[in-house]
């Protein structure tokens, strides 16, 4: 009896046959021929296939394969002492050499008996971004392959996401294995603009979002190590700044700036003390030829004529430093005054020094402070007897002392006295005698309002009187009158397009609602006027089947009044299908005479509405059903 095992091609299950050979009694062994032999399956009956063995030699382990059968092995029982091969990784000692499988040194090199390599692409990683990363499958397979097309054993990372090998060894058995690499966010580092400035200590700074930072001046380790910003003290130059900057994730960013320290030239602009004078003319001397003057021009000089205050300025471009004095000047003019004398007979008058005794016109020169002349016009005046011309008013019930006399009514008096100088003066005084007045004001005021008179405020309706003094003095009575108009109300309703607007005293309403507007109306008094605006709408459809009764055109449906209108209508893949420019025109699913496919189609409406330019734009999708 012969055990024959293995696996059925088919369905790739395990089977274990029976294989009845005639004894030779002589020898006790299997008598071999090379006719088919029926194996029948102990554990499936219902599998028979025919077994060729082989009768040359029956000493050698081999076996003709079964049809339909493979890793056939043939186990001897009883007393057949048929050999057969060794099968590995069937758990059965098939040459009967006490050896089972892994355990017959046959097979210690064989790919049933080696172990698969292992396959380790390590965690999943977070890197830099921008940084590359080293991905290694572990040695041992004979080929690779990624899922980036790659078949080498080590590749570069370059971007974030999945990365999967499969890896095959000598004996055919495949590993798969993967890893996800991620980039840190990354931080910038940013040291703003190229800088030019011509102060020798120069402070850069970075943004604040780093951990550690080395600063690095015309490629030298400068400043401090670790410090977000940099103090540099250099003299005049050219430097380049670079920064070096990590953050907490031990990401790093670069960043270079050029600074320019300009050599600082100080000005000195003196333009002097300031200056009241009598010349003419005053020269100011800045002592450098670029210098603008705050009349607007420009050198080292500036001739001063008129008084006023005075720039000189110096900007230094380079250094962005305005050097600047400020000078007042004051030139004062000859004085020219007016003097009248008036003396009596046989006097004179003394006048800086010169004697008047004559009537008439003079002119005298008379030096004054910064040694400019005041001109006095004197008029000498021979006054014997002067006269004086009076007028008095007084109210009803006042009187007035004049001349060592009250007066208490209308009155005519002349009288003579000794005038300033010493001359008799002639008086003639007249007295008036004034009445009381009256007066009325009407005021009409709108509701809310009030009006003031005198210092009192009036905010109701009523006759009022003031007791006040008029413009003489007397006691006046004022009557005021106030009266007040009533506010009004009127509605204004109206439609408008979407999108178009109503314009009503000068404000535009473009959206649906109820607004208030207040005007002043005939009488100047607040009007108040409700607008109420309804918007039109302009209906789309989504749907619409040229084929069948009622809903079987597309277009925007609306009464707006349109300034522009363009319908475009277009496939799943962008061609166009439909256009027009006329709001009653509708696509009926047709283009090139020919009825489109079933399905959903892009459209996109452009127009502006009455007093509205601004263009507007609807876009959406409507689906054709046939």
């Amino acid at each position: 009896q012969i055990l024959i095992s293995g696996y059925h091609e088919n369905d790739d299950k395990g089977f274990i046959a029976e294989l009845l050979l005639p004894l030779d009694e002589a020898d006790n062994s299997c008598i071999l021929s090379d006719e088919l032999y029926t194996v029948n399956t102990i554990d499936r009956p219902h599998i028979s296939t025919p077994v060729s063995l082989s009768e040359a030699n029956p000493a050698l382990t081999t076996i003709i394969t079964p049809k339909n059968f493979s890793n056939v092995s043939i186990q001897t029982e009883g007393a057949c002492t048929y050999s057969c091969l060794e099968i590995c990784g069937n758990g059965m000692d098939d040459n009967l050499d006490g050896l089972i499988d892994c355990e017959d040194p046959i097979f210690r090199d064989s790919c049933c008996c080696l172990p698969v390599p292992w396959l380790d692409l390590g965690q999943d990683t977070l890197v830099c971004e921008n940084a590359a990363v080293e991905l290694l499958a572990d040695p041992g397979f004979v080929s690779y392959k990624w899922n980036t097309g790659e078949t080498e054993r080590i590749i570069t990372a370059a971007f974030d996401g999945l990365y999967q090998v499969e890896a095959v060894d000598s004996c055919g058995n495949q590993v798969i294995d993967s890893i996800r690499v991620g980039y840190f966010e990354n931080t910038i580092l940013e040291l703003g603009q190229d800088t030019f400035t011509c102060e020798n200590s120069v402070e850069i700074s970075s943004n604040l979002q780093f951990t550690n930072y080395q600063w690095y001046v015309n490629n030298s380790n400068y400043g401090c190590p670790g410090c977000p910003s940099l103090i540099v003290n250099e003299q005049a130059g050219d430097y380049e700044i670079i920064c070096v900057a990590s953050n907490q994730n031990g990401c790093i960013s670069v960043d270079t700036i050029q600074l320019r320290i300009n050599e600082k030239i100080e000005y000195d602009i003196n333009l002097g003390e300031d200056i009241v004078s009598c010349d003419d003319l005053i020269q100011l001397n800045a002592g450098y030829n670029n210098i603008q003057w705050s009349d607007g021009t420009s050198g080292s000089d500036l001739n001063v004529t008129a008084s006023g205050i005075y720039i000189a300025q110096l900007i230094d471009t380079i250094c962005a430093v305005t050097y600047a004095d400020t000078i007042i000047i004051e030139l004062l003019d000859d004085i020219s005054m007016d003097t009248i004398f008036n003396i009596c007979s046989g006097e004179s008058v003394m006048f800086y020094g010169e004697e008047y005794d004559v009537a008439g016109d003079y002119t005298q020169a008379v030096p004054g402070l910064m040694m400019c002349d005041t001109m006095y016009f004197i008029e000498v005046q021979l006054d014997a007897s002067n006269r004086v011309d009076e007028s008095y008013y007084i109210c009803q019930g006042d009187s007035i002392y004049i001349n060592q006399e009250w007066i208490y009514e209308e009155r005519y008096l002349e009288f003579r006295k000794s005038n300033t100088e010493g001359c008799d003066s002639l008086f003639f005084i007249s007295i008036e005698m004034l009445n009381h007045s009256y007066s009325s004001l009407a005021y009409k005021l709108c509701e809310g309002e009030s009006v003031e008179v005198n210092q009192l405020v009036y905010d109701n309706e009523g006759v009022y009187t003031q007791n006040f003094n008029n413009d003489v003095g007397c006691d006046s009575l004022l009557e005021i009158d106030i009266t007040f108009n009533s506010p009004t109300e009127s509605y204004v309703e109206t439609v408008i397009c979407e999108g178009a607007r109503y314009s009503f005293n000068g404000i535009r309403y473009d959206e649906a609602g109820s607004y208030e507007q207040i005007l002043l109306n005939h009488a100047g008094c607040d009007s108040l006027v409700y607008i109420t605006i309804d918007v039109e709408d302009i209906y789309i459809p989504n749907i619409f089947s040229p084929t069948l009764p009622g809903n079987n055109e597309f277009k925007a449906y609306t009464n707006c009044q349109f300034d522009s209108y363009a319908l475009s209508v277009y496939d799943r893949w962008g061609n166009l299908v439909f256009h027009s420019s006329d709001p009653d025109e509708a696509w009926n699913g047709i283009k090139d005479g020919k009825l489109l496919e079933q399905g959903v189609y892009m459209y996109a409406i452009e127009y502006s509405t009455q007093n509205v330019s601004k263009q507007n734009s609807i876009f959406g999708s409507i689906t054709l059903i046939l």
